[in-house]
């Protein structure tokens, strides 16, 4: 008669005292891992330029959820309180210096739609950058550009008399 072999498997159950041995070893070397940073787009501060004659102010919840007015300075702030002025045309902007970068992001969060963000008005960098960035736009217009009435195409209207 031939043996009939007999395979047999077996496992190793842990004991309770293991299994807790076992989650404290895999929570310390978790923690011991690198926190989950959240990368700021802006991290410090940075400068905002705005292609507009008037100032524009935003209103937003910073990250700590207080309610924060942030105003940057629109290109012609310089004729805030004076009677009489020149409009700068050219594309030129209205420079506000040290915005804070996080509460820069909350108004670009809530108001990042708008118009002046998608044509260009509106240009945000490192107050390093913010020369060459401003060149670069030199030719967006607000629309509010004061008309040189030599450069127009228009004539004018004669009425029915001849006038």
């Amino acid at each position: 008669m031939a043996k009939k072999q007999v395979t047999t498997t077996t496992t190793k159950i842990p004991s309770p005292k293991q299994e807790a041995e076992e989650q404290v070893t895999s929570s310390s070397a978790s923690s011991l891992s690198a926190p989950a940073v959240q990368t700021r787009k802006y991290p410090g501060t940075v400068t905002v330029a705005y292609n507009h004659p008037r100032s524009l102010t935003f209103l937003v919840t910073d990250n700590r959820g207080n309610p924060r007015r942030l105003t940057i300075n629109g290109n012609a702030t310089h004729l805030r309180g004076l009677p009489k002025g020149i409009l700068p045309t050219g594309g030129q902007y209205g420079l506000t210096f040290g915005v804070d970068g996080e509460l820069w992001e909350a108004v670009e969060r809530k108001y990042g739609q708008m118009p002046a963000f998608e044509n260009g008005l509106i240009v945000v960098t490192a107050e390093s950058d913010i020369a060459a960035a401003v060149r670069e736009r030199k030719d967006v217009r607000n629309g509010f550009e004061p008309i040189d009435p030599m450069r127009t195409n228009t004539k004018p209207t004669t009425t029915k008399d001849g006038e």
